[in-house]
């Protein structure tokens, strides 16, 4: 089904009021600096908002700064409230290679954030886009295998 069928689809069963449970719009989008991931993730936001899907317009955009600690133990509550923020909506996390950093120390606080990022990704909300650069999300599956 292609994505305008898709949104169509939900749109009507919407309006005849029917609630059915769409599952995970989780999306990754990759590319060159400059081809547009932001502007359109941030536009996709608010068609998801327009369908009634989510209840707030505009992503909340994340960067590592935003999602990690100054010390160690505490990186996962510092995610979790900005997954806490975004509920309802979507959260949009940039330059999220940055995240994966080749480092498998247990004290990497990159990897601490994805492993908060991944425990609530099952249940939908908030809808998380990443972005990332084209080489760059090929290291995601290094990170999480699953």
């Amino acid at each position: 089904m292609h994505s305008a069928q898709f949104a169509k689809c939900i749109f009507m069963q919407r309006k005849v009021g029917h609630q059915e449970q769409v599952g995970c719009l989780h999306m990754v989008f990759a590319g060159n600096p400059g081809t547009g991931k932001t502007s359109v993730a941030t536009a996709l936001a608010g068609f998801l908002y327009k369908l009634g899907m989510i209840t707030k317009p505009i992503p909340v955009t994340v960067l590592r700064g935003d999602l990690i600690s100054k010390w160690i133990g505490q990186t996962t509550g510092t995610t979790r409230t900005k997954i806490n923020e975004s509920k309802g909506g979507v959260m949009l996390i940039d330059e999220a290679y940055r995240l994966a950093q080749s480092d498998t120390s247990k004290r990497d606080v990159g990897r601490e954030s994805l492993e908060e990022l991944m425990s609530v990704m099952e249940g939908g909300d908030p809808i998380m886009i990443t972005l990332w650069g084209t080489n760059s999300v090929y290291h995601l599956p290094v990170v999480s295998p699953g």
